[in-house]
Order: C-alpha cells, then sequence, then structure tokens
C-alpha cells in the first residue's frame, strides 16, 4: 500500500533531517542548541534510521518510533530552544494524526505492537 501523505512528509523530513546530521552535525547540533558535533552526527544516524523503516513500508512502526524521538527531541532540546521544543511536539502530534488515519488502512489496532 502506497503510503499517505503525512507519512510519506515525515519520512522524507527523516531523510533530510539525517542527511544533514552527517554532512553538517555542527550545523545540526546548532540549530538544536548544542556545540556537539558529535550530537548533530548521532541525531543524522538515528533520523536516517528511522527513514529507512519509512522505507520499508513499515509505517505504523515507523510513525510512532518518530513520534517518540519528536517528544524527546521537545523536552531535550525545548528547555534551551522554545522554538525547537514547539516544532518538535508539532511533528508529533502530526505523527500522531497520522497513526490514526493509518489505523483505517488495516484491521489491528493502530497501537498494536504484535
Amino acid at each position: 500500500m502506497p503510503a499517505r501523505p503525512t507519512s510519506l512528509a515525515l519520512g522524507l523530513g527523516a531523510l533530510g533531517f539525517g542527511a544533514y546530521g552527517l554532512v553538517a552535525p555542527r550545523s545540526l547540533a546548532n540549530l538544536v542548541g548544542s556545540e556537539s558535533e558529535e550530537l548533530g552526527r548521532e541525531l543524522g544516524f538515528r533520523d536516517l534510521g528511522n527513514a529507512l523503516v519509512f522505507a520499508a513500508g513499515s509505517n505504523r512502526a515507523a510513525l510512532l518510533q518518530r513520534m517518540l524521538y519528536d517528544v524527546g527531541d521537545a523536552v531535550q532540546f525545548g528547555r534551551r530552544k522554545p522554538g525547537v521544543g514547539a516544532v518538535a511536539l508539532a511533528a508529533a502530534a502530526l505523527g500522531a494524526v497520522a497513526v490514526v488515519r493509518e489505523r483505517g488502512c488495516g484491521s489491528r489496532p493502530a497501537l498494536s505492537f504484535v
């Protein structure tokens, strides 16, 4: 089944931030309020991993993973940069909407782990 537009947007966003973290890790770190190039690289690898889950067609798992990452980012980075926290929470909310929409596409509940 093809990805819905929301899932596609979140997956492409994960791919974009993943590539950004690998190509310009210091810049990504600065974006979230850190000076650590290592943090930028870690975020890049994390997001590339998430993009791979989307690409594998595991939309529900990828969306839940993305939501957890975004809530974690809001807590971790939102204290230093409230705008980053707000954007991360908005992305998590978008993911929640996508999970609910994905639920209608299959017979399993949206939060099923089996």
